[in-house]
C-alpha cells in the first residue's frame, strides 16, 4: 500500500496533473486499463513480474485518484433526453 501511495504523490506531482478534473470516469477508466494491459501476456508466457508489479501499482494509483476525484466533484449527469 505505500508503494501505491508514493506512486500516487508521484503522479500528482507530474506537470499537467492540474488538468485532472476534466478526466470522465470513463478517461481514468482507459487511463488504468493501460497499466493494466501493459504488463500483461499471453496464456502459456511469462512477463517480467517486476514490470507486472509495477503496472499494477500505476494501475491502483491511477485508481485512487478517480475514486479521490469523484469524491470530490461528482460527475454531472445528462439529464437531456
Amino acid at each position: 500500500m505505500e508503494e501505491i501511495a508514493h506512486e500516487r504523490e508521484r503522479q500528482f506531482n507530474l506537470p499537467g496533473s492540474e488538468f485532472d478534473q476534466l478526466h470522465s470516469m470513463n478517461d481514468w477508466i482507459a487511463i488504468a486499463a493501460q497499466y493494466l494491459t501493459r504488463g500483461a501476456d499471453r496464456k502459456h508466457t511469462k512477463g517480467d513480474p517486476a514490470e507486472q508489479r509495477m503496472a499494477l501499482v500505476k494501475a491502483a494509483a491511477v485508481i485512487l485518484a478517480a475514486i479521490e476525484h469523484h469524491q470530490i466533484k461528482p460527475p454531472v449527469l445528462n439529464t437531456r433526453k
